[in-house]
């Protein structure tokens, strides 16, 4: 292994020797990633300098290490800013002339278009008047018949023979505009882009001639990855394989072809040391302090299978990894907003690492039901995954009493009553858990009073949103009542849920 002896440092006395090097792997955090180059090469012996060109220019100079296998000393790392005016304006003339060749190629095959047509439109002017002559002529020859017939078989072959170079030219002008166009396509990119890069001299001091493979490592930014999940439910089992993929962009300066990939829960920006507290002091206003960066349990995941990503902005989906969760089948209702039951499983994150927030296909065995959200899950926690309405359970919401208001004896206040039911029936062919979620106004002035009651009886939390926690049975109903008061003093009518 090379020794590390000391990075940024610049080696007298050293000859260049440019290397060709490729993307081996990235590890992909939220907005930067960490690129690591290798390359083998046949050195001599001494001091020599390997150089990495096209190092992105946002590469981070303070963040490049290098390590390697060979018969070397590394001595360091020393970055040069390469500017590419020059390049850019190299590689255009060279595209200019390469479309200007093409041009001069699709100027001939028109010509050859052109005399085809004009050939053919004059055989088949010329055709009809050739024969009949030729018959006029030969009238009284013994072999007048054999004649016609060979003439006009030599005019159609002339026109076949035409039409078909005809079509042939015509074709490879399509074919020569269309890479024209990526010519242009091609001039327009280099003209925008910034070929500004950075070379990476890596030291060495060989002991002897032979193979040295250099790696370095460097942070760059412009990166990002967001979590994908694919869950699919299998009820016979009642279990969820729960599929976690990457969906990865970046616009680096590099494309990353064939490299390893890994995605990281880590910021790379984040300190390695605890945050410290500041004096915490008593006033008639209060600030609330920014939130520390709390340590979190960094998670890596590596990509299946290596993936292409281009340094354009476009995004690619790499799979990650499955867990198989056990389940429980909840039906919620929310029947204040929609009068249906969602088939849920709740799951438990036996995985060891936490769920990030990402979006989620939902499947019912192999079809689809929709898309949901990933809540941010820690190890251990609970979330309930959704897969759509269950119409085997009915659902109905009907409002119990008409609305009231009144005023009572001696009493300056108003009130208004609200009653409703909500009915559901187990038509599932076996017994569900079932949670049933509802809300009453919540009072935040003492003004207004709410008086609520519940059948079945629930607590209910001072935000007045609770749920019913209930076993049906097959073939079961039940129906769930919830009624509330709302009082107010008179001329002070608040703006009540209905």
């Amino acid at each position: 292994m090379i020794a590390l002896i000391a990075l940024f440092a610049s080696q007298a006395l050293a000859d260049d020797i440019v290397l060709t090097s490729r993307v081996e792997a990235v590890t992909v955090f939220q907005g930067r990633a960490r690129v690591t180059r290798v390359a083998t090469v046949q050195v001599p012996a001494g001091r020599s300098d390997l150089v990495f060109e096209d190092v992105p220019l946002n590469a981070e100079q303070n963040s490049m290490t290098a390590a390697g296998e060979g018969t070397a000393t590394l001595l360091g790392v020393d970055v040069r800013e390469v500017h590419g005016t020059e390049d850019r304006d190299e590689r255009v003339r060279d595209l200019r002339v390469a479309k200007q060749q093409l041009t001069d190629r699709v100027a001939i095959q028109r010509d050859v278009i052109g005399r085809a047509q004009a050939d053919a439109k004059f055989i088949q002017a010329i055709q009809p008047r050739a024969t009949s002559q030729l018959d006029r002529d030969l009238f009284l020859a013994p072999d007048a018949p054999e004649q016609l017939t060979t003439l006009s078989g030599d005019l159609q072959k002339q026109l076949r023979a035409l039409l078909q170079e005809q079509r042939t030219a015509e074709r490879e002008v399509r074919d020569l505009a269309a890479t024209i166009s990526a010519i242009d396509r091609d001039i327009a990119q280099i003209g925008s882009e910034t070929r500004d890069a950075q070379r990476a001299a890596v030291g060495i001091d060989a002991r002897a001639p032979g193979l040295v493979t250099v790696h370095l490592s460097y942070l760059v930014s412009g990166a990002n990855w967001t979590p994908r999940y694919d869950a699919r439910y299998d009820i016979a089992s009642n279990r969820v394989r729960l599929d976690l993929s990457a969906v990865i962009e970046q616009a680096t300066g590099e494309d990353w072809l064939g490299a390893k990939l890994i995605v990281s829960t880590g910021a790379a920006t984040r300190g390695t040391q605890p945050p410290e507290l500041q004096p915490f002091v008593l006033g008639q206003s209060y600030a609330q302090p920014g939130a520390a960066n709390g340590a979190t349990l960094v998670s890596e995941f590596p990509a299946a299978r290596t993936v292409d990503v281009p340094s354009d902005g476009s995004t690619r989906q790499v799979r990650l990894q499955s867990i198989d969760l056990e389940a429980q089948t909840v039906h919620r209702v929310v029947a204040r907003r929609e009068p249906v039951a969602y088939l849920t499983a709740r799951v438990t994150n036996t995985a060891d690492f936490g769920l990030m927030p990402g979006p989620v296909n939902s499947y019912l065995g192999s079809a689809f039901v929709g898309r949901g959200n990933m809540p941010s899950t820690g190890q251990g926690g609970e979330v309930d995954l959704s897969f759509g309405v269950d119409d085997r359970v009915a659902v109905e919401r009907v409002r119990m009493t008409d609305v009231t208001l009144s005023q009572k004896a001696l009493s300056s206040r108003d009130r208004q009553t609200w009653g409703f039911e909500t009915r559901i029936t187990n038509r599932t062919g076996a017994p569900i858990h079932l949670v049933v979620q509802d809300q009453v106004p919540a009072a935040r002035e003492d003004r207004f009073v709410v008086v609520s009651k519940t059948e079945p009886a629930v607590d209910i939390p001072k935000e007045g949103v609770f749920e019913w926690d209930a076993t049906l049975g097959d073939g079961a109903k039940q129906v769930f009542t919830m009624e509330y008061e709302v009082s107010w003093p008179e001329g002070q009518r608040p703006v009540v849920l209905d």
